[in-house]
C-alpha cells in the first residue's frame, strides 16, 4: 500500500523526500553522536589527568606521611594545588587519622571516604582514592576531589554548538534539496509536455533548450529526433511502402536512444545527488576564484563563520572583501596553483568580533583558470594546541624545579632527563641522553631491575614502583625509590619515571634495624612511652620478666606494675626530674602478672625531637631481685653477727693482719683494756702493744685461781 503510494508521487517529490530524509538522518547523527563522543573522550582525558595528579601527589607525600613531616606535606599540597580543578585533598594514615588536608570541609560534605573513584552526590566533583605507598607498603590513603564545572561547561558549549550546526545543516539541506529538485525536474516537465503534444500529433512542437548539460543535450537530441520524425513522416506520405522498413528501423533506433538517454538522466541524477549530499556534508567554507582573484562561487554553512558579508560576494575581487594582507596572500596562492597545478595550503589568523579566529585555506585547481579554496575554521584546534603547549610548559617547569629525578625513556633509552637526574647521577644531561637506564644500575641489582620491568610490561595499566641501586659517575652507590608509568610521548609509547634519592633513608633504616635488633635482644627490659606515660613499646625481655603481653600493656601507664612500695613524693620527684630533661635513676619493687614481687633498677630519660622538645620517655630496667635477696641476707647476717659480737662475754678484737690495724672491737674488750672503742678503730696494733701486754698479764693474774 505504502509502496503504491510512493509510486504515485512525482519525481520531484520522491527526490525531495529521499534527500530530506537523508539530511535529517545525517543532522540527527551529528547531534547525537558527536556530543556523546566528545563527552566520552573529554571525560577519559580529564579523569586520566586527575589520576596522574593523584599518583604524583601520593608519591610526593608518601615520605612526609612516613616520617610525619608536616612541612614536607605542605610542599606536596602546594604542588597539587597547581591543578586548578583541585577542590579538596585529604591524607589519612592507616589508623584513619587525618595527616594533612586542604579544604577538608568540602571533602566532608562530599562524603570523600568512598573506597573507590566516584562522583559526589551532586555530580559536581570527581572523587579519587589513591593508596599512599612507601617502601612497597601502604601507609595511608590520599583522597582528592576535582571540580567538574569546567568539564560540564565545555560539554554544554559543545552540545549547543553541535546542535546549532546540525540545525543549520538540516535547514540548508532542505533549501538545497528543493532548489536542486526544481532545477532537475523543470526541464523534464517541459520535455514531457512537448512529448505529449507531439504524441497528440503536433509535430511542430520542439523542446526548449535552456542549458548545455545532459538535459540540454537530451532536449537537442529530442528535437533532432522530432525533426527526423517529421521528415520521415513527410517522406512516408510520399512513399509509404518504401519507407516502412526504414521507419521501423528508425523507431527501434529512437527507442534505443531514448533508453540510453533515460539511463543517462538516471545516472546523472544519482551522480548529482551524491555530489550534492557530499558537498553539503562538508562543513568547510568553499570559494571559487578566477585567475584574477574574483569570486565566482561560494558555499557557506553560516555567515557566522565568516569575517565578511556574503551579500553580492560573487563578482567582487578579493581586495574588495578580504583584509589587504590576506588578499595579497590569496592572489599569490591562486597564481601558484594555476601555474603548478599542485595543491597548496596555508594558515592565518583574523581578529573578528573581539576574538582571534584561526583558519586554514587549501587551494585546488578547478579547470584551467579557476581555483577552489576550501577554508576551515581551526580555532578550536589552535586553542587545543596552545593548551597542550601550556600543559607541556607546566610539566617542564615542574620537572625542572622538583628536587627528585624525572626521566622519560623508551626501551631503556633516555628521551628526557631533568636537572634532578643530573644532580643524582653526576652525569651531564648530554651524557645521559646518550645512555640507557641499565647502564646506571649496579651490576648486583641489574637482573632484579630487569625483572621488575618485565612485570611492568605484563601489567601495563598499573603504575610500577620499586627501589633501584645505581652507580653515579664518580662510582658512588645510591639508592632511589623509582615509580614509573606508561605514557604517550611525541607520538610513541614511552615510560615516565620519578626517582627519589633514599640513600640516607636506607642508611638510616640499616642503623635503625641494628638498634631495633639490639633493643629486641637486650637482656634488660626496655619501655617507651608517650609524653603522658602511656606505653607504646616494650621489648621481649619486659614480656619475659613481667608475664604481660604487648597487647595487654599497650596504651597503659606503667603504674599498673606498682606494688605500693614507693611514696607519691618519690613518683613526683621522678616526673619532675625527667620533665626537666634530666635522667632519673632508682629502684622499683613491682608486681608481675602472676602477683609475684620483683625488684628493678631503672634509668628513665626523655626522648627529644629535632627541636629539643621531649616527645617520649625511655625506661631501661634491670631485674635485680636476686641481688636484692643476697643483700637482704647479708644485712640479716650482719645483724646476727653484730648481736653475737656485742653481746659476747669475751673480749673480741678484729685486726687487719696486713695493715696491722684494729678493724673492730666489742664492748667487753673496751672494758677489759679500759680503752674507748674510737681509739681502737683504724689504730695500729703497735700503739697499744705494751698496754695490752700489761692488761693481759694482770687479767691472767687476777683470774688464775
Amino acid at each position: 500500500m505504502q509502496y503504491k503510494f510512493f509510486k504515485k508521487l512525482k519525481i520531484k517529490t520522491k527526490i525531495a523526500l529521499a534527500l530530506t530524509t537523508l539530511i535529517a538522518l545525517v543532522s540527527l547523527f551529528i547531534y547525537l553522536y558527536f556530543p556523546y563522543r566528545l563527552e566520552k573522550i573529554a571525560f577519559q582525558r580529564l579523569t586520566e589527568s586527575f589520576r596522574i595528579t593523584s599518583l604524583m601527589t601520593a608519591y610526593s607525600i608518601s615520605p612526609s606521611l612516613y616520617f610525619n613531616d608536616q612541612f614536607g606535606s605542605k610542599e606536596s599540597i602546594d604542588a597539587a594545588k597547581l591543578n586548578s580543578d583541585l577542590v579538596y585533598l585529604v591524607v589519612r594514615d592507616n589508623d584513619e587519622k587525618v595527616f594533612c588536608s586542604y579544604n577538608k570541609q568540602v571533602a566532608v560534605k562530599s562524603l570523600y571516604l568512598d573506597e573507590k573513584d566516584s562522583y559526589s552526590s551532586d555530580k559536581k566533583y570527581f572523587k579519587i582514592v589513591t593508596p599512599v605507598i612507601h617502601n612497597n607498603e601502604v601507609i595511608g590513603k590520599l583522597y582528592l576531589g576535582f571540580s567538574l564545572n569546567n568539564y560540564y561547561d565545555s560539554i554544554r558549549e559543545s552540545r549547543i554548538g553541535i546542535g546549532l550546526t546540525s540545525l543549520v545543516i538540516f535547514l540548508i539541506g532542505i533549501f538545497t534539496v528543493f532548489a536542486v529538485t526544481s532545477l532537475i525536474t523543470s526541464p523534464l516537465k517541459n520535455l514531457v509536455k512537448v512529448v505529449r503534444q507531439i504524441a497528440a500529433g503536433d509535430l511542430t512542437k520542439r523542446a526548449i533548450i535552456k542549458s548545455s548539460d545532459e538535459l540540454g543535450e537530451l532536449a537537442i537530441n529530442f528535437n533532432s529526433m522530432v525533426d527526423n520524425l517529421h521528415f520521415a513522416y513527410s517522406e512516408l506520405e510520399q512513399s509509404n511502402r518504401l519507407l516502412e522498413d526504414r521507419v521501423e528501423e528508425r523507431t527501434e533506433l529512437l527507442q534505443r536512444e531514448v533508453d540510453e538517454h533515460r539511463n543517462t538522466v538516471a545516472k546523472l541524477n544519482i551522480s548529482e545527488a551524491k555530489s550534492k549530499a557530499l558537498l553539503n556534508a562538508v562543513p568547510d567554507l568553499m570559494l571559487v576564484f578566477d585567475k584574477n582573484g574574483n569570486f565566482l562561487e561560494y558555499k557557506s554553512e553560516s555567515e557566522e563563520e565568516l569575517f565578511f558579508k556574503t551579500n553580492s560576494l560573487v563578482g567582487k575581487n578579493v581586495f574588495e572583501v578580504l583584509p589587504e594582507f590576506l588578499a595579497i596572500k590569496t592572489i599569490k596562492y591562486i597564481t601558484k596553483t594555476i601555474l603548478t597545478g599542485v595543491i597548496s595550503d596555508y594558515e592565518y589568523q583574523v581578529d573578528f568580533q573581539g576574538k582571534t579566529k584561526y583558519y586554514e585555506s587549501r587551494f585546488v585547481l578547478k579547470g584551467s583558470d579557476e581555483v577552489l579554496s576550501i577554508v576551515r575554521d581551526i580555532t578550536d584546534r589552535k586553542i587545543n594546541e596552545e593548551a597542550l603547549k601550556e600543559s607541556e610548559a607546566k610539566f617542564r617547569a615542574l620537572a625542572e624545579t622538583i628536587p627528585s629525578a624525572i626521566i622519560i625513556f623508551n626501551n631503556s633509552k633516555f628521551l628526557y632527563v631533568n636537572p634532578g637526574m643530573v644532580r643524582l647521577t653526576g652525569y651531564s644531561m648530554q651524557e645521559l641522553l646518550q645512555m640507557e637506564l641499565w647502564q646506571l644500575i649496579h651490576p648486583d641489582y641489574l637482573e632484579s631491575a630487569k625483572e621488575n620491568e618485565r612485570q611492568r610490561f605484563i601489567n601495563v595499566n598499573e603504575p610500577a614502583r620499586y627501589e633501584l641501586c645505581i652507580l653515579t659517575k664518580s662510582g658512588e652507590l645510591r639508592w632511589v625509590d623509582f615509580a614509573t608509568k606508561f605514557i604517550e610521548y611525541e607520538g610513541v609509547t614511552a615510560s615516565i619515571g620519578n626517582a627519589v634519592d633514599i640513600t640516607e633513608r636506607k642508611n638510616y633504616e640499616n642503623e635503625l634495624r641494628k638498634l631495633y635488633t639490639a633493643v629486641e635482644q637486650s637482656i634488660n627490659s626496655i619501655i617507651i612511652t608517650d609524653i603522658k606515660g602511656n606505653i607504646e613499646y616494650v621489648n621481649p625481655k619486659f614480656i619475659a620478666v613481667t608475664g604481660y603481653s604487648f597487647k595487654e600493656v599497650k596504651g597503659r601507664n606503667p603504674r599498673f606494675l606498682k606494688s605500693g612500695n614507693k611514696l607519691p613524693s618519690e613518683y613526683k620527684n621522678l616526673w619532675d626530674t625527667i620533665l626537666e630533661g634530666k635522667e632519673w635513676h632508682g629502684e622499683f619493687l613491682n608486681k608481675k602478672k602472676s602477683g609475684q614481687l620483683f625488684w628493678e633498677s631503672a634509668s628513665i630519660s626523655g626522648i627529644k625531637n629535632s627541636d629539643g622538645i621531649i616527645t617520649h620517655f625511655l625506661a631501661f630496667k634491670e631485674d635485680i631481685t636476686v641481688q636484692k635477696t643476697i643483700e637482704d641476707k647479708l644485712i640479716q647476717s650482719e645483724k646476727d653477727y653484730r648481736g653475737l659480737f656485742e653481746n659476747s662475754h669475751d673480749s673480741i678484737l678484729v685486726v687487719d693482719p696486713e695493715k696491722n690495724i684494729f678493724l673492730d672491737v666489742n664492748s667487753q674488750a673496751c672494758s677489759l683494756f679500759d680503752i674507748p672503742r674510737e681509739e681502737f678503730i683504724n689504730t695500729s696494733f703497735n700503739n697499744f702493744a705494751r698496754e695490752l701486754d700489761e692488761n693481759i698479764s694482770s687479767f691472767w693474774t687476777n683470774n688464775r685461781g
